[in-house]
């Protein structure tokens, strides 16, 4: 009896340092729908940044404080030690490769009449990260095959590869495509071909943080012309909507996907936000268009490569 009193006065001790000091949790900015379910429905402190930027606070003197766990993609948790090891800082998380919550493959979303100007314009009428980046090199539309010049210049919804994760990734694939090849290393980014390549996409790419599906629904043409994102926001998206016509989904021949990950610190805060997302979104995120970790995962490189690409668009002209 006394033993059973003192084990439930523990666990009793236990919930109520939890809620004095409950764990800071970072979230890449693509995944403000999940994490503000966290945020709602738990005592998590949640802070909303760019991979990025959680990156370089991470690398910084005293830059881990208020990091307790991190919910982004695969594999930026992997660049963000591999930055601190760079610099004999310790490792912050207990594994570089967390296991993988959900994915959601990361495609464009085109207005139909943009689409049958990008499949004329395409290899095998397939488009493609390395034809998205040749059509933006053109400039204009009226210079694409099966483009109007009432189109205007090209413009492409692609999130900052070296701020935000999925841009990151999808950047990561373009170059995939481009080399054809998924063994990629620094050397092949000297290729001046590709520089060309990444500056033509950069030049078509608006300055955006993170693009918005239901704000391009909103706008129309006018916001954008290919919108790159994530299937679990964009199919959503474009089902409600009420426009018409509406953008429809193309799936690139080098299929890339958000896999989504939670990177935590050894110790209780760590453990505790385990449980809280397991507790709050792991088990609806299929029914918020993620598919589950036994889907095809795609390919990407090393994770030292997908970070030397996001130096390749930094230096790149736009």
């Amino acid at each position: 009896m006394v033993g059973g009193a003192l084990f439930i006065r523990s666990r009793l001790d236990q919930r109520t340092e939890d809620k004095a000091n409950p764990p800071d949790l970072v979230c890449a900015t693509e995944l403000a729908v999940i994490c503000e379910r966290i945020a709602n429905e738990t005592d998590v402190n949640v802070t909303l940044e760019p991979a990025g930027q959680t990156v370089s606070r991470a690398v910084a003197l005293n830059g881990a404080e208020n990091i307790d766990g991190w919910l982004t993609a695969a594999p930026w948790p992997a660049i963000l030690d591999q930055r601190r090891q760079a610099r004999s800082l310790p490792a912050m998380f207990t594994t570089q490769t967390p296991p993988v919550l959900a994915r959601s493959p990361i495609v464009m979303a085109v207005w139909p009449d943009r689409a049958a100007a990008l499949r004329q314009a395409c290899p095998l009428q397939q488009p493609g990260w390395k034809c998205l980046g040749e059509v933006a090199g053109k400039d204009l539309w009226k210079n694409v095959p099966g483009g109007r010049e009432i189109w205007g210049p090209v413009k492409i919804a692609l999130s900052d590869p070296e701020q935000q994760a999925l841009g990151g990734i999808a950047f990561t694939a373009g170059a995939i495509e481009f080399f054809n090849r998924s063994d990629l290393s620094t050397i092949d980014f000297e290729d001046d071909a590709f520089r060309d390549w990444v500056s033509n996409l950069k030049a078509a790419t608006p300055v955006t943080s993170s693009p918005d599906m239901t704000a391009v629904l909103a706008r129309g043409e006018s916001a954008t012309d290919v919108f790159v994102g994530l299937e679990a926001d964009i199919a959503p998206a474009i089902e409600e909507s009420r426009r018409q016509p509406k953008p429809v989904v193309l799936y690139p021949s080098a299929v890339v996907n958000f896999d989504l990950t939670l990177a935590v610190i050894p110790g209780r805060a760590g453990e505790r936000l385990q449980e809280v997302v397991q507790e709050a979104v792991k088990d609806q995120l299929a029914d918020m268009g993620w598919k589950v970790p036994g889907t095809p995962a795609g390919v990407l490189p090393d994770p030292g490569v997908l970070d030397a690409l996001r130096q390749v668009w930094k230096e790149a002209a736009g």
